[in-house]
Parts: structure tokens; sequence; C-alpha cells
């Protein structure tokens, strides 16, 4: 009866066995799956990706190819660099140095910019070229001045110079420069606010490429004004104010300069008084109260009679 027994127990558990086998597996314990999934990331975020950089020195006996250099861009420690084989690196931006360029000029060229920085991608081989030149590699820079006068502004462009570096610029003329980086500046008249487009950035800073071109438009643009010009004369024949023989006072104050002078924009109350303090009569620009407008960038001109004033009292001239 035993053995029927222990047969049966044997039967099921042959019949059942997939089941057993079924709940110790994954599916009975999904944690397991992402547990998995996770190392999988962290594999794949330890493991930098690399890419491939190529420099190569087109350079003979002017410098040693032993002083190529790479470091990562930001970063002050740089490591060697053997031109001609390709490096494998970590993905990202790096800056290709030479170290002793003794009075040559070093040029980049290929995948590196001007100044010498390459991006290593994932795909394909960056190559970056190196080249020595005696003298200054040359390019070309036009720059465009434009003048606009719509705020009583009335500058022509020729009236503003214009240099990049050590060279003069004519606006809207190709000047054959270094290649390299510029600062263009300019000097001109007053009142205007300057803004660069093209090949420059806002500051004005461009680089022409090596037997390249850059072109850049610097535009001035009037503001509008907030002072205007007041001028005070005489109707004598040379119309010359003698500050010792006529006291001024604008707007209440004493003044003892007689050029004409900035003052804010609006209106000014004008007074003028011989020596022993006898009014003058103002004309031109004043109005008989000696009040005058000024206009903003303009000018205006108040006349000192060399006859006083009828006196207010008593209708007499004196």
């Amino acid at each position: 009866m035993y053995k029927h027994i222990l047969l049966f127990i044997g039967v099921a558990l042959l019949s059942f066995g997939g089941s057993i086998a079924m709940v110790g597996s994954d599916a009975m314990f999904p944690e397991r799956e992402e547990v998995q999934a996770a190392n999988t990331i962290t594999s794949e975020l330890t493991t930098p990706e690399e890419g491939d950089l190529l420099v190569v020195a087109l350079f003979n006996e002017q410098a040693s190819t032993t002083d190529v250099r790479i470091k990562r861009a930001g970063s002050a420690i740089d490591t060697a660099l053997v031109p001609g084989e390709a490096l494998p690196l970590t993905l990202g931006d790096y800056d290709v140095v030479l170290t002793d360029t003794d009075d040559y000029h070093l040029i980049y060229t290929g995948d590196c910019d001007h100044t010498g920085r390459v991006a290593v991608e994932k795909e394909g081989t960056a190559v970056c070229l190196l080249a020595l030149s005696e003298t200054a590699p040359l390019g070309t820079l036009t720059v465009n001045n434009i003048v606009i006068n719509d705020d009583l502004g009335q500058a022509l462009s020729g009236e503003f110079a214009l240099v990049a570096g050590d060279t003069e610029i004519i606006s809207a003329i190709p000047t054959r420069v270094a290649a390299g980086e510029f600062v263009i500046q300019d000097f001109g008249p007053e009142g205007y606010v300057t803004h660069f487009d093209g090949d420059c950035d806002a500051s004005g800073t461009v680089h022409v490429p090596v037997g390249g071109r850059a072109e850049c438009t610097i535009i001035h643009d009037d503001v509008t004004p907030t002072e205007g010009v007041l001028a005070i004369t005489t109707d004598a024949e040379d119309g010359a104010l003698i500050s010792d023989e006529i006291m001024l006072l604008v707007d209440g104050e004493i003044i003892d300069e007689t050029e004409p002078a900035n003052v804010v924009a609006g209106t000014h109350s004008i007074a003028a008084y011989d020596m022993h303090g006898n009014e003058l009569r103002l004309s031109g620009d004043c109005r008989e109260d000696g009040n005058v407008l000024v206009p903003a960038g303009r000018e205006a001109v108040c006349t000192v009679s060399s006859n006083m004033l009828t006196q207010r009292e008593g209708g007499s001239n004196l």
C-alpha cells in the first residue's frame, strides 16, 4: 500500500513540475527585471562614449611635433598628442595647442576652429590640421557704416572713423587684414547709439578667417535729444556782448559766459540789464516777456537790444 502512495506522489510531482518551476521564475518576481534594467543603465552611464581625434601637423622643421598638446576645453591640464595617429577620446570639446611656435604664426584648419578648438563626436573622426607661416595669414574685412537720422540727427556716414585693430577701415570697402580676431571701434559725433550686425557680435568683435572674408554692419542711430543750444547776442554791429557792461540772467541766475551753451530743452527765462540796472529789450527767439523756447537738438538765439526798454511806469524812454 505504501508503494502505491509513493507512486501517486511521484506522478503528482511530475505533473506539477512545470508549475513549480514557474513559481520560482522571474514571472513571479518582476522586481528582478527592474534590477537587471537598472544594472544595464548604470553600466551605460559609467562607460563613457568615445570618438576619435586625428591631428595632422603640416610643418617640417619649423617646430617639433612633440610640442603638439591637447587638453579638454576649460581644463588647465594638457597631454602629449602624436600627430598622424587617431586618438580615442571621451566625447566633448578639446583644445589643440602648439607649445613652441617661435616666430611663426599658427594656422588651424579642418575641424578645428581658428582658436584650435575641436569637437570630438561619437560618429566619425575629427580631423584638425596645423600649419605654420612666417608671415601673418591674411583675410578680407568689410565694414558697412549706416547712419540713421530719425530723431533730429544730422551726421553723415563719412563723419565716423572706423578702426579694426591698428587698421583704418573705409565704409563698404573690402580691406585686407591679418587673419584673426578684431574689435571694430568707431569715433564720431555724439548723440548716436551703436549696434553691430553681420559677422560682428554685439560688442563689435569679428573673426577674419585665413583666406576668407568677414563682413560687419555698424549702425549709428541718433537718439532723441534732451538738450538744445541757447545763444545770446546783441544788435550791435559786431554782435558781441561785453560781460562787464551787461548783466545777463538765465532762469534767474547770473551767467558770466556769453558763448552759446547747451541747456535742457524747454522754456527758459532771459533778462538783461545795463551797468546802471536798466533792463534791456530782448528780441529774436525771445518773447517780449523774456521767455524763450529752446527746441531739443536745435538752437535758439536771443538778441539783446543796445537800447533800454521803455519804462513800464511814466511812459518815457530812457
